[in-house]
């Protein structure tokens, strides 16, 4: 063959790949990926809100209850999105949206009516983000633990099969770290009352880690000896404070341990100008402890791996054990993998545990940053053949009367 023909060739290649180009979307809570099939990244990874200039606010997508406010709102995001960060017409590309089976149902009827109407997209496929994290391993058993910026979920599948009567859920993401960095930083300086949302992100991605399984002990011990249950002077605080007692406002009565010799040692940060505060060593090492200790009623990551496995068939629980990946934003956390390891290690602390689970834990390593994981997979396994098969053309939509997307709910009722 001469260097023509393979040129030739190349380009005969080129112009069919990029006939065959999907686009693939992943709207997460806090954070969007979008990009293409076949490719080992996202384009751009881009906040899911929508900046308000009249009143300078910006709010998250998912946070709209309005379907009209929503609809508006979500249509100018996805423009951006396909001629800001994509340059690529929208009528000319097939879609493929990564979602949570946990997704609202406004957020993605809505999201449905955009793609169709608003931008003629000639199909549209919805892909369960576990699923794709999952084929990611080339494995069709395991439990995903899902870290993102709300809550953490934890899902079984087996044989390819979700269980999802045995989905576990804590309200332990980014938002709720983020709020006890906020509240700890207000009671050593008022003036960081008014810091934005955006400062006290960079301050948890910068400056917080995961603590040693022995010094996270020590911590939880050094609790315990300030009160003998972490839950009562949770409430305590809360009654002094005349806030109402719930699950959702223990996080802000949550407290650290006591800096001692061993405590990281605390480091100025930047707040513009000559402005900096001191962020605590007790502060970077103990926020993260929250992950694995049980606030209220809730679980630790630790309790509902344990649980995910417990609500499993006996025979599979092995296989899930030796089988769990960490996706999502909060587990880039550093230490927290390992963390999680010694953890389920001791998890015979819990009576409740005691001898019902295996006793070997494996962690799968993703070929990308955790963050992306499900858009890779999708990225990866969507083929035409997947799509033509599984997606819901526009055409098809028109004549079914403009149908909201089936969802996993529909299949058991």
């Amino acid at each position: 063959m001469t260097n023509m023909d393979k040129k030739t060739s190349y380009a005969e290649f080129s112009s069919q790949l990029k006939e065959k180009n999907v686009v693939i979307m992943e709207f997460g809570r806090h954070y969007t990926r979008c990009g293409f099939a076949g490719e080992p990244a996202p384009r751009a990874i881009i906040k899911t809100c929508h900046h308000n200039p009249n009143s300078n606010s910006t709010n998250y997508l998912h946070d709209i209850t309005n379907a009209n406010e929503l609809e508006s709102k979500l249509g100018d995001f996805v423009e951006r999105i396909y001629f800001n960060h994509l340059a690529v017409s929208p009528k000319e590309k097939k879609v493929i949206v990564v979602e949570s089976v946990f997704c609202k149902s406004i957020f993605r009827n809505t999201l449905m009516r955009i793609f169709f109407d608003r931008f003629n997209v000639p199909s549209l496929l919805f892909v369960p983000d576990h699923l794709m994290a999952l084929a990611t391993l080339g494995r069709s058993t395991g439990i995903i633990v899902d870290v993102g910026a709300v809550e953490a979920i934890s899902i079984a599948v087996v044989d390819g099969v979700t269980l999802l009567d045995g989905a576990q859920f804590a309200s332990i993401g980014a938002k709720t770290l983020d709020s006890l960095i906020h509240n700890e930083l207000v009671r050593s300086d008022p003036q960081f009352k008014d810091v934005k949302p955006d400062v006290i992100e960079d301050i948890r991605v910068k400056a917080c880690f995961v603590a040693p399984f022995e010094r996270g002990v020590k911590m939880t011990n050094d609790k315990l000896t300030k009160s003998k249950d972490i839950q009562t002077e949770a409430i305590r605080l809360a009654e002094e404070r005349n806030q109402e007692i719930s699950i959702g406002t223990l996080e802000s009565c949550y407290f650290l341990a006591e800096p001692d010799e061993h405590s990281p040692p605390s480091v100025d940060y930047p707040l513009g100008g000559l402005n900096r505060v001191k962020i605590p060593g007790n502060l970077r090492e103990g926020a993260c402890e929250l992950y694995f200790e049980i606030i209220g009623h809730e679980h630790s990551l630790t309790t509902m791996i344990v649980e995910t496995i417990l609500m499993a068939p006996i025979d599979c629980r092995r296989a899930l054990a030796e089988n769990i990946l960490i996706i999502g934003g909060m587990s880039n956390l550093p230490g927290l993998e390992h963390r999680l390891y010694l953890e389920l290690k001791n998890i015979d602390k819990y009576e409740r545990f005691r001898r019902k689970i295996p006793d070997n834990f494996q962690f799968h390593k993703p070929l990308c940053p955790r963050n992306y994981v499900s858009w890779l997979g999708a990225s990866m396994f969507c083929t035409p053949s997947s799509i033509e098969l599984r997606a819901t053309y526009r055409d098809q939509w028109l004549r079914d009367g403009r149908k909201n997307p089936r969802d996993w709910s529909d299949l058991i009722r």
